[in-house]
């Protein structure tokens, strides 16, 4: 597959070059090797609690899958939440342990190899969007909330790579809980899955006509319709692609897309909404990508 790039810094590695790619997530821990454009050995275990595990398993769990470097190629890619500065470091992170912790450093050393670590939003959001035009918001719905924003293929960051954190956007909708930040209002207190885990229990998305879900989801897509209409306002934002479990249930697209027509006195251009739960596919493509896009 031939992939094509607006922005004149974003090249491709070759496709045949193998690369390794792990995600760090909230929950769980995914560990692949990529052998070509379309085929990877892929591993999922559940994500350790403690740093020094966390490291420790992915160097092992590499060696188990026995790769090769001479065979596979060496990069290792990782993507995880967090505010991710340029050095690889983690400077903050609510849903995984590596908060604080210099976490490309670690890799290399232990692992003896290339490493490149990005936040996993924005690995996501360049997969999915580095060929659209014009202002384009990501949204990804895990454990956590995160967020990037994509314009003409290019991520939208500051000097120190963060931006995009909708997570962390308060909002007026329901009651001001205190987020895993600190702050309390934040969204992801109304849509991250840890939030709605603790407020409606363990696999609450398996209850049908449960008036507690029902009234949950719409204050969650009421809530994230108050943070899109903000963003959009603010950078012009022309689509907006929502990943996560969540966000590929008819409720609450139903109730997104009414809460959006709602406030449209606020931003009277219609903003175009896509729906996906493809993070694990949008993180293999941009593995593929120059390093260039993550500096």
């Amino acid at each position: 597959m031939e992939l094509h790039f607006d922005a004149e810094a974003q090249s491709l590695h070759n496709l045949n070059q193998k690369r390794h790619i792990v995600e760090i997530g909230g929950t769980r821990l995914t560990l692949a090797v990529l052998r070509s454009d379309c085929e990877y050995e892929i591993t999922t275990l559940k994500t350790p609690y403690n740093y020094d595990t966390l490291v420790e398993t992915i160097a092992n769990t590499t060696t188990k899958m026995n790769i090769s470097r001479d065979v596979y190629g060496r990069e290792v890619f990782v993507a995880t939440p967090g505010l991710v500065d340029a050095d690889g470091s983690v400077i903050r992170a609510l849903y995984a342990p590596v908060n604080a912790r210099p976490l490309r450093t670690d890799l290399s050393r232990i692992m003896e190899r290339p490493v490149i670590v990005t936040n996993d939003a924005d690995a996501q959001a360049i997969g999915a969007l580095s060929e659209t035009a014009g202002g384009r918001l990501y949204i990804t719905i895990g454990t956590g909330t995160g967020g990037a924003v994509v314009s003409n293929g290019s991520l939208v960051r500051n000097k120190n790579r963060f931006a995009g954190e909708v997570g962390h956007i308060v909002t007026t909708i329901g009651s001001a809980q205190t987020c895993a930040c600190g702050r309390r209002g934040c969204l992801d207190t109304q849509i991250s899955g840890a939030a709605l885990s603790e407020r409606l229990g363990a696999y609450w998305w398996l209850r049908d006509s449960n008036p507690d879900v029902d009234r949950s989801i719409r204050l969650a897509a009421a809530a994230l319709a108050e943070v899109i209409i903000s963003v959009a306002n603010l950078l012009g934002i022309e689509g907006i692609l929502i990943n996560g479990h969540i966000a590929i249930r008819n409720d609450f697209q139903g109730h997104l897309s009414s809460a959006l027509l709602a406030d449209t006195q606020l931003n009277p251009n219609p903003i175009e909404v896509e729906y996906t739960n493809c993070s694990w596919d949008y993180i293999v493509k941009a593995s593929k990508l120059s390093e260039e896009l993550f500096q």
